[in-house]
């Protein structure tokens, strides 16, 4: 049945469907872990986006983030102390801990965080080095040129753990607004969606508030996303009266009598 799982997704799945099992006990948990050290060994080379069945060349979401596979690799590692789930939860973050996604992974590497925060010092060794690349990773997430929306999932993850992770992100928090406000007017061609970017000008009044940054810099952060609006907005106008009335070049044919004959000839027929 281990062998059997593709992602880990169904990975995940097919554990959590034995272990609920009335009979199952800690002992045939750990069994089954045991059986699952193929696809631990092949779980980083499988993809977490796949290719969209519509053919448009866009990609899905196909498996869990590597975060959550992280998270997934430290519970199993709880219940069957393998070296391999610690070894390749390593690998993982080790190979992405520049690239993880606000989006996909800030909640579950926060809660990751938290609870080796909550872990008796003694038992913190063997994870020490996982969490460490996995603290790394949200200091390297706060560091990038985000979008409000993700910077608001960052902030949000140590606001709601903000006994455990407050004191370790604040100066993150207080160098990445500024840097957000200050720099939007150049990150916003990407976007194409008034309504996100109204939502980004409530977003960014709300972060300098929580910072007391410069109010002439907020006006002028909401100006430019102000006038992406107006741009998306001329855009899709432009857009929509092309498809109704957009001019085409046309050209007509003339025909003589001689190519009306000829072309109804098959049609007429000659009583005489």
């Amino acid at each position: 049945m281990a062998s059997s799982a593709t992602t880990a997704n169904s990975a995940k799945q097919i554990f959590e469907q034995f272990r609920r099992i009335p009979s199952v006990d800690d002992a045939d948990c750990k069994a089954i872990l045991e059986r699952f050290s193929d696809f631990v060994m092949r779980l980083d080379d499988i993809p977490v986006w796949r290719p969209s069945s519509d053919n448009s060349g866009n990609l899905t979401l196909g498996d869990m983030g590597h975060g959550r596979r992280i998270e997934l690799l430290i519970g199993w590692w709880q219940i069957y102390p393998s070296p391999m789930f610690i070894e390749t939860a390593n690998a993982i973050a080790l190979s992405r801990v520049n690239s993880f996604s606000p989006w996909q992974d800030a909640s579950v590497l926060g809660s990751i965080l938290v609870r080796y925060l909550a872990l008796p010092d003694n038992d913190r060794a063997p994870l020490e080095e996982i969490v460490g690349l996995v603290e790394q990773a949200i200091h390297e997430m706060f560091e990038r040129s985000l979008d409000p929306d993700d910077l608001e999932r960052l902030i949000n993850t140590v606001d709601e753990n903000e006994n455990s992770l407050g004191s370790l992100f604040e100066t993150d928090i207080a160098t990445a607004i500024p840097q957000l406000i200050e720099n939007i007017g150049e990150n916003l061609d990407h976007v194409d969606s008034d309504s996100t970017l109204g939502e980004f000008a409530t977003t960014i009044k709300k972060m300098a508030k929580r910072v007391g940054h410069d109010p002439n810099s907020v006006e002028i952060a909401k100006e430019a996303i102000q006038r992406r609006i107006q741009e998306v907005d001329e855009h899709s106008v432009g857009d929509s009266e092309m498809s109704v009335t957009g001019e085409y070049p046309r050209t007509f044919d003339r025909f003589d009598d001689q190519d009306l004959m000829s072309l109804f000839a098959s049609l007429i027929t000659d009583d005489n």
